[in-house]
C-alpha cells in the first residue's frame, strides 16, 4: 500500500487530488488511491504511458503482493470493485503548470522523474502535498524547502540508499523514511552559543553559521556575564541579520547557558556550538536535511580537529558508518552510542520534543563537562538516530581557559556528573545502558587521571573505584570493558577497582 495514499485516507475535507505520476508511478496508484480516499474529483498528469498505464490498474483487480498491505487492503484492492464512483479527468504533465489552485486541493505524487516536476507546481498552494519515490538522500528536503511557504501540511515517503564503510551506495540497497512535517509558529531549527570570553573566535563562528541564508532557523548567542565585547559583537550581525539574536544573562557557566538558550529556543529541531569553534557553511542544512528526511530524533556528522598553535585541522577517526548512515532506530544500536566518547553534542541536532517528552536538560550547576551528561542521556532514551559520513565541524584543540586544560581537583566534577546519569539510567534502564555507562565512567576516570597533578591521583582513585563500583561487580563491568575497549583500559580498572594507586601510576608514567 502506497504510504502516500494511506496518509491521504486519513483526511475527509479532500475536494480535489491532483496526481502528478512519472515514469515509474505504480499501475495500482488510483485504484488504491479511490479505495482508501473519498475526493470530489480526481485529476492525473503524466506522459501517455503513465496515465495509460493508471487507467488500465483502475480497471483491473490488483493481485496483493506489498509486504506493507493490511489483509482487509489486500482484500479490497483485489476484488475488483471501487468503492466509489469518482470523476478521473487525465492530461499532460504541462497542463499541470498552467492549472490554478483551488480549495481543498491535495497534490499526491508517485515517483517522479525529477524533483523540478513537482516544486515547479508551488503556486497550486495545495492544502496537504504528499507523495512517494526515490532518489538522492535530499530529494524529499528540497521539496519541503520549496512548498513550506504555501503548504501546511506535507508527507513525503522515500527511499534512500544506504551505504557501505566507504561512503559508496550498496547497489538495490533502500530504506523507507518519512518526512512528516506540519507548519506551526516558530523556524525549524534553533542553534545555541554559549559565550564566555570568546570574542577573538566569535566572528569566524558567526561567518560560518550564517552563510547559510536559510530564513527557517535562529541563532541564539547567550551571553554568560562575559566580561570582553562578545555581546556588542553579536549586536553588529543582528543589526544586518534577523536571525541572530542576543540573550544575556549573568554569568553561570556553560550548563546554565545552554539552559538558558534552550528554554527560549523556538526550533523543532535544536544544535549546540561552542563559540570558539566553527562550521562548514552547509553543516546545518545538511543535518536537518537528512533528519526530516526520515523524522529522526537525533542527527550528526564528523568533526576536525583544528589546532590552535599551527591552524591546521584533521578529520577524527568517528563512527560514521551503517547502521548509523543509513539511520536507525535498533535500541541496541542507539545505546551502543552511549560508550563511544566522540559523539558530542555540538556537532548534532535534536528533536525538541524527543528532549520534551524525555526530561533532557541541562544540569546547571556543573560548571563544566555538562555536554557529556546531556550526551549519554540522550543516547539512552532516542527512539531514532542517523550520522551523515562529511566532517563539517570543526574543533578547536587547547584554546586557553578551554575545560580539557583542567588539571587538579576542577576534574572532581565528574563524580557529580556520574551521580546525575546513576540517577537517570538506573529506574527504567537496561543492563545494557548500564555497561555502557560503566565504560563511559573508565574512560573518563583514565583521561581525568591522565591529566591531573599527582597530589590528587589517590584520592580521585579512591572516588572513582566507588564510582565504578557503584551499579555493578568488577566481574561484571569487566564483561563490558573487555568487549568495547583495550588492554590498557582493562589494566586501569582492574587497578581502580582493586584500589591499586600504584599500579595507576604506574599506567599514566607508562602512557
Amino acid at each position: 500500500m502506497n504510504g502516500a495514499v494511506r496518509f491521504l485516507g486519513t483526511f475527509t475535507d479532500i475536494k480535489e487530488i491532483m496526481v502528478i505520476a512519472g515514469a515509474e508511478s505504480s499501475g495500482s496508484l488510483l485504484r488504491e488511491l479511490l479505495e482508501f480516499c473519498m475526493p470530489e474529483r480526481v485529476s492525473v498528469y503524466g506522459s501517455g504511458e503513465a496515465c495509460a498505464r493508471l487507467k488500465d490498474g483502475l480497471e483491473k483487480p490488483v493481485h496483493a503482493g506489498i509486504a506493507d498491505e493490511t489483509d482487509s487492503e489486500k482484500e479490497h484492492l483485489a476484488s475488483g470493485k471501487v468503492s466509489c464512483a469518482v470523476p478521473v479527468e487525465y492530461h499532460t504533465p504541462e497542463e499541470a503548470v498552467r492549472r490554478t489552485g483551488c480549495e481543498g486541493l491535495a497534490l499526491l505524487f508517485d515517483e517522479p522523474d525529477a524533483v523540478a516536476d513537482i516544486t515547479r507546481l508551488t503556486h497550486l498552494a495545495p492544502q496537504i502535498l504528499a507523495g512517494s519515490g526515490a532518489g538522492k538522500e535530499a530529494w524529499a528536503f528540497e521539496v519541503w524547502e520549496a512548498f513550506r511557504g504555501c503548504c501546511p501540511r506535507i508527507y513525503i515517503c522515500s527511499r534512500v540508499r544506504r551505504y557501505q564503510r566507504d561512503d559508496r551506495p550498496y547497489e538495490g540497497e533502500w530504506k523507507y523514511e518519512v518526512l512528516d512535517w506540519e507548519r506551526r509558529e516558530g523556524p525549524e531549527l534553533s542553534v545555541i552559543f554559549p559565550m564566555y570570553n570568546v570574542a577573538p573566535y566569535l566572528r569566524k563562528c558567526i561567518d560560518s553559521v550564517t552563510a547559510w541564508k536559510a530564513d527557517y532557523v535562529e541563532y541564539l548567542f547567550v551571553d554568560d556575564g562575559s566580561p570582553d565585547d562578545c555581546a556588542d559583537i553579536v549586536r553588529e550581525y543582528a543589526a544586518s541579520d534577523p536571525r541572530v539574536k542576543l540573550l544575556s544573562k549573568e554569568n553561570g557557566g556553560c550548563a546554565s547557558a545552554r539552559q538558558f538558550g534552550l528554554e527560549r529556543a523556538g526550533g523543532r529541531y535544536v544544535g549546540f556550538i561552542d563559540p570558539d569553534d566553527y562550521t562548514d557553511e552547509d553543516m546545518f542544512r545538511r543535518l536537518l536535511s537528512r533528519a526530516m528526511t526520515g523524522s529522526y530524533e537525533i542527527c550528526w556528522c564528523g568533526y576536525n580537529e583544528l589546532y590552535e598553535s599551527t591552524g591546521q585541522t584533521a578529520p577524527a577517526e568517528d563512527v560514521l558508518e551503517e547502521p548509523y548512515l543509513g539511520g536507525t532506530s535498533d535500541v541496541h544500536d542507539i545505546n551502543r552510542l552511549i560508550a563511544i566518547r566522540r559523539i558530542a553534542i555540538w556537532r548534532g541536532i535534536y528533536l525538541r520534543s524527543f528532549l520534551d517528552r524525555e526530561g533532557i536538560a541541562f544540569h546547571t550547576d556543573l560548571r563544566r563537562f555538562d555536554d557529556l551528561p546531556f550526551k549519554v542521556e540522550t543516547m539512552a532514551r532516542a527512539r531514532s538516530v542517523v550520522c551523515i559520513p562529511e566532517h563539517l565541524y570543526y574543533y578547536r584543540m587547547a584554546r586557553p581557559g578551554q575545560d580539557v586544560a583542567a588539571d587538579d581537583e576542577r576534574l572532581y566534577v565528574h563524580f557529580d556528573i556520574f551521580k546525575y546519569l546513576d540517577d537517570f539510567i538506573v529506574p527504567g534502564g537496561s543492563q545494557e545502558q548500564l555497561g555502557y555507562l560503566e565504560i563511559v565512567k573508565l574512560h573518563t576516570h583514565k583521561w581525568a587521571l591522565e591529566k591531573m597533578k599527582d597530589e590528587f591521583v589517590k584520592p580521585y582513585c579512591e572516588m572513582a573505584r566507588r564510582d565504578l563500583l557503584a551499579n555493578m561487580s568488577r566481574r561484571e563491568g569487566r564483561y563490558y570493558i573487555r568487549s568495547f575497549t583495550s588492554p590498557r583500559d582493562r589494566r586501569f580498572f582492574d587497578a581502580i577497582c582493586r584500589g591499586w594507586v600504584w599500579m595507576v601510576k604506574w599506567l599514566i608514567r607508562r602512557q
